[in-house]
């Protein structure tokens, strides 16, 4: 069963950026990181990034540098300045999964708005749509309204951008607990991109392996009878 939308909106990383592979390649530079290491050094900068982006706000560079410098602490590694700004600066090369390009220029082409609802910053985001190849008719970010999700400002924010009804929009994303939970909440439709095989925490009104179930799946409304 599919949905009806005029509106579809995308967590970025994770969803449409290979944000796990960008990650585990900037890890396996780093001192003393090899194999089985790599699983748990992600686990563990993924708790501390979330335990700091539900915190006061930080700009997103800020969020990396320490979630990265505190991660490695716990190891006795110590990692410079330069080391730190080459992760965020890693970041915008990150590439996107090899269903998004024909997706999105699918979906935009059967009529659909498009917009990515993003925890980053301006300049991070400004720089990886680039690798996306798309127009987009929305961008909300972190930065913007000085929030993270899963706060639900992102998304309020979003959608008085957007000027439509909640319902009228379906959020595409990976991430349960980052974006299916709050999207829910401001009464949008949810997309759960099951990539990996996992059970979400929230139950999504639909769920694809793939973006390129998409435009199957997701129509626009009728006008008129």
């Amino acid at each position: 069963m599919g949905l009806e939308a005029e509106w579809i909106t995308f967590d970025c990383f994770g969803t449409l950026i290979d944000w796990d592979s960008g990650i585990r390649s900037f890890f396996r530079t780093l001192p003393g990181v090899q194999g089985e290491a790599i699983d748990l050094l992600l686990t563990d900068w993924e708790e501390l990034q979330f335990s700091l982006i539900n915190g006061p706000y930080l700009k997103y560079r800020n969020v990396m540098h320490l979630s990265l410098q505190q991660t490695m602490a716990k190891y006795g590694v110590v990692l410079s300045a330069a080391t730190l700004n080459e992760f965020v600066e890693s970041l915008p090369a990150w590439q996107p999964f090899p269903d998004v390009h024909p997706t999105l220029r699918r979906l935009q082409e059967c009529g659909f708005k498009l917009g990515i609802i993003s925890n980053i910053d301006e300049d991070l985001l400004e720089r990886t749509i680039k690798t996306l190849a798309i127009r987009l008719d929305l961008v909300m970010t972190a930065e913007r309204c000085r929030a993270y999700k899963p706060s639900v400002r992102p998304f309020e924010s979003a959608l008085e951008q957007m000027g439509c009804t909640p319902s009228s929009v379906a959020h595409v994303a990976f991430g349960d607990r980052y974006d299916l939970g709050p999207a829910r909440q401001c009464g949008m439709q949810t997309v759960y991109v099951n990539r990996q095989g996992k059970t979400a925490s929230v139950r999504p009104d639909l769920e694809v392996a793939s973006l390129a179930e998409l435009p199957a799946l997701i129509r626009r409304p009728r006008i008129g009878n």
